[in-house]
């Protein structure tokens, strides 16, 4: 029972790996079908393995047992060369300088085949007595021995890769032991021939998880890498289109974003809001450049909580501000200014310090369908700015092209 066991724990392991790899999306790549394939067969392997045991001595299961032994010695060389082809497509081994010896245990894979195919109608290598027990014959110990070889050619193959690191490498030398000693075994006590298949679907198992988690984590560290660029990538991007004290746009953003929407076709007007905070310099004469700073910070939060999102919003320079609004009507313009002075207009605190925040607003206001420059838009919302400024502050103008 301790055999079924240990079969069924590698089966559920083998199930893990191969349901993770095809959630992955890792049989898109040649090595990712072998890993795949590699598997289904272990799990065949194991469960054939499972079977032979509960079938042992029950005459009644005779033909079972036949055939899950001949399940398992057809999938045994074949697993073999699958993972040795698995090793070479995973480290990129160059094929044409071992394709002599890739020929050799294909068709050494194809005669282990065919010996298990002739069985079927001679029993001459392996069969099952009258008692339900199984038998079989010394010739197929030379099997175990190409299975043997095979994941040791692999192992030497990966071993002499030089990208791998000596912890790999040493895991890589102590699984390959694992069905040498096995084999070992097999000779000194002839019978136990069940022991050597353990050991073997043990070692392979570990032997092309090594290597492959090897590869997983070289892709995780590149996705890592990928994401942290895209985080470098994006936070240099913010920095290049917004103001580092306030959050808003930079003024050549706006700028850009006002060209491409006035050179485009308009069914709807546009404007430009040119605001100014009143007497600002007198904020930082008497309190200070930091709590200038405060005003600025929390007069930008107001100003974008404002609009829309996506209303490209701008700190202009020093304590003016650029908003341009890609649609509008001269109505809702009209609304949305006389709304502006109230919102615009409050008490700032910075500790014990209070300062009463006030704005003057020109707008400039294009109608659908009339071309008109960036520039020139922009000259005429300034213009109004200064009105509003000389007739007293904290009020707005408009200039209606």
């Amino acid at each position: 029972m301790i055999n079924v066991a240990l079969d069924a724990m590698g089966i559920a392991v083998s199930m893990t790996l191969l349901v993770g790899a095809l959630l992955s999306g890792q049989k898109q790549e040649r090595r990712g079908w072998f890993f795949v394939l590699l598997l289904i067969l272990t799990m065949v392997q194991q469960a054939s393995d499972m079977v032979n045991w509960l079938c042992e001595a029950k005459p009644e299961w005779s033909t079972l047992l036949f055939a899950v032994n001949f399940v398992i010695f057809i999938c045994g060389p074949i697993t073999a060369l699958f993972f040795y082809h698995y090793v070479l497509a995973t480290l990129n081994a160059n094929l044409q300088r071992l394709r002599w010896l890739t020929r050799l245990l294909t068709v050494l894979c194809a005669v282990w085949i065919l010996m298990n195919v002739i069985n079927i109608f001679n029993n001459m290598f392996y069969g099952v007595d009258s008692n339900g027990s199984y038998y079989r014959g010394p010739i197929y110990l030379l099997e175990h021995v190409y299975h043997f070889i095979v994941i040791l050619l692999a192992a030497v193959l990966s071993l002499l890769n030089r990208k791998l690191s000596l912890r790999h490498k040493f895991a890589l030398l102590t699984y390959a032991l694992l069905p040498f000693a096995a084999l070992l075994f097999q000779v000194q006590f002839y019978g136990l021939s069940s022991l050597t298949y353990c050991a073997l679907t043990l070692s392979m198992l570990l032997i092309y998880i090594t290597v492959h988690l090897r590869s997983v984590a070289r892709l995780e560290q590149q996705g890592v890498e990928l994401k942290l660029t895209r985080q470098a990538y994006q936070a240099t991007l913010y920095d290049a289109e917004t103001d580092d004290l306030t959050g808003l746009l930079k003024r050549k953003i706006l700028v850009r974003e006002a060209e491409k929407r006035l050179a485009a076709d308009r069914d709807t007007g546009c404007a430009i809001w040119m605001i100014d905070l009143d007497r600002f310099k007198d904020v930082n004469d008497q309190f200070g450049h930091s709590m200038g700073d405060q005003v600025l910070i929390a007069f930008s939060n107001k100003l974008a909580a404002f609009f829309p999102e996506g209303t490209p919003v701008a700190r202009y320079g020093g304590d003016e501000f650029c908003v341009f609004q890609p649609q509008t009507t001269l109505e809702e313009l009209y609304n949305s200014l006389q709304h502006a002075l109230a919102e615009f207009g409050f008490i700032c605190e910075n500790g014990s310090k209070q300062v009463q925040i006030a704005a003057s607003i020109g707008a400039a206001y294009v109608p659908p369908e009339q071309a008109i420059s960036y520039q020139e838009l922009f000259d005429h919302a300034d213009k109004a700015l200064y009105t509003s400024k000389n007739n007293g502050r904290r009020q707005y103008s408009v200039k209606e092209l």
